[in-house]
């Protein structure tokens, strides 16, 4: 099985994706959903974070995604109290 890399959001350089993200979130999420797709990866001051939007990502496939991230484990965490 092939993998491609995960694409990544542009950014600044030291503070990566800090000020949109500051600025207004959801509008950051959606336009990078919109033009990377439902997996990417951001750039923080100190963190790398990988995104997984859209309602394809959404699906419970966790073998899948443990594949595009390298074996990686994803943390989850419900919105929703």
């Amino acid at each position: 099985m092939t993998t491609k890399e995960i694409p990544v959001a542009k950014g600044l350089p030291l503070i990566g994706n800090l000020v949109p993200l500051i600025q207004n979130p959801y509008q950051f999420f959606v336009k990078t959903y919109q033009k990377l797709g439902p997996l990417y990866r951001v750039y923080v001051p100190g963190r790398v974070l990988t995104v997984l939007g859209g309602p394809e990502a959404n699906v419970s496939r966790p073998k899948t995604f443990a594949i595009a991230l390298g074996g990686h484990s994803v943390p989850t965490r419900s919105l929703s109290t």
